[in-house]
């Protein structure tokens, strides 16, 4: 199903903190109860910044919700709200960008876990946490821009083997693994990427199939 996504990002001064609002809607507005809003705090910063063995530490938290809440029956044939569906995210990670040359860029492999803490139906004897394991490699390459109109072109690459440990009662074990291959081009303050993604499950209670989606993304720097 075709969704619209879009986010807002501001850099609070040199600090390495930024703060986001991003939401998903989809097309479909029969669907408006998987709507979703996320307030994000992140952080970033570069530790050995003149080493081969740099590190890039960073993370946030994220406070998920569902606005739109889906009317069902109740027992007695009436329709009620069901309960707003939210939760907390939390993200750690470390990435290596200066570790391995290749042509005139860098090959970076990353290591990400994201937490959940989330009760299903707000029921505290019903906790569906838990964390999500990412292994990541990386790898962007700058290109000759195809007109003299833009700043500077990129395409890249990205793979990753994740892991569930059982957060929102999947079945723990290694998961899905992705393939990403992405394209961007600078037009002055504006950048358009397009990406592809494959996904492979190896969980059904993650997915239940393979899948392949799109994305067309603009970005405007102010």
């Amino acid at each position: 199903t075709p969704v619209l996504q879009t986010s807002i990002t501001g850099d609070w001064l040199s600090t390495g903190l930024s703060f986001r609002v991003w939401a998903s809607l989809p097309f479909d507005r029969s669907q408006k109860q998987f709507d979703e809003i996320d307030l994000f705090l992140l952080y970033s910063r570069d530790v050995f910044k003149q080493s081969r063995y740099t590190l890039n530490v960073h993370g946030f938290y994220d406070y998920w919700f569902f606005p739109t809440s889906k009317m069902q029956l109740d027992g007695f044939g009436d329709l009620i709200s069901t309960r707003t569906k939210k939760g907390n995210k939390f993200q750690l990670g470390v990435s290596m960008p200066k570790l391995i040359p290749l042509r005139d860029s860098f090959l970076v492999p990353s290591y990400n876990v994201y937490y959940w803490v989330y009760w299903h139906d707000d029921r505290k004897d019903s906790y569906q946490g838990g964390a999500h394991h990412e292994l990541l490699l990386e790898y962007y390459e700058a290109l000759k821009p195809i007109s003299s109109k833009l700043t500077s072109q990129y395409v890249g690459v990205t793979g990753s083997v994740n892991y569930h440990d059982g957060a929102f009662g999947v079945r723990p074990r290694v998961s899905h693994s992705t393939l990403n291959l992405v394209t961007g081009a600078y037009f002055g303050p504006n950048l358009f990427v397009f990406n592809v993604t494959q996904q492979w499950s190896y969980e059904k209670t993650v997915n239940p199939e393979n899948e392949t989606w799109t994305m067309l993304s603009y970005v405007r720097y102010l």
